[in-house]
């Protein structure tokens, strides 16, 4: 696939740490292969991480496809983490909300992402795992602050991974950039 060829490309290009942002294409996460010097860095399984260090109540929100092949439910059970997928009604506001941030009309998936957050906080959850690369965009355009979830940012998870991994690689902390 193009991911396995970009992730050899990069490796080539001299990268020792390499992420790959979108949720869904971690299913072919088990037929990269790198050299000794790269380290790949599993973002379902740091998004997962993260959702153990506080005890709270997950939805989890994916695209249709991650949660049909039930990516992050191996990891969120490794780590102890107690979550809930949306309905099948939610699921289309999601899957719509993903199309509308890749077509840019970002109001309009904030808006949809208002419905299934105000959803979640009615039936009890805490926090929400924004498990799909436009899903933390689309929260960004939710009113703020009317639900008051806790939100697992996937894209923000795999930024602070690659900087810790690199600076880690290059015998630094990242605190000492702060």
């Amino acid at each position: 696939t193009a991911i396995l060829t970009m992730v050899g490309q990069f490796e080539d290009n001299g990268a020792t740490v390499v992420g790959i942002a979108c949720n869904t294409a971690h299913s072919y996460l088990h037929k990269v292969t790198v050299g000794k010097k790269t380290t790949v860095v599993n973002l379902i399984d740091q998004v997962a991480l993260e959702a153990s260090k506080t005890k709270q109540n997950y939805l989890l929100l994916t695209s249709a496809t991650s949660k049909q092949q039930k990516l992050y439910h191996g990891y969120l059970k490794k780590y102890n983490v107690q979550f809930a997928n949306t309905s099948p009604e939610h699921q289309k506001m999601l899957d719509e909300a993903i199309g509308l941030v890749m077509a840019y009309k970002l109001k309009e998936a904030g808006k949809l992402l208002d419905t299934v957050l105000q959803e979640a906080k009615n039936q009890g959850f805490e926090a929400v795992i924004a498990g799909c690369t436009e899903l933390p965009i689309a929260i960004d355009y939710a009113t703020k602050n009317q639900h008051k979830l806790r939100v697992i940012d996937s894209n923000s998870i795999l930024s602070k991974s690659l900087n810790e991994v690199y600076y880690s690689q290059i015998g630094k902390s990242l605190a000492q950039y702060r």
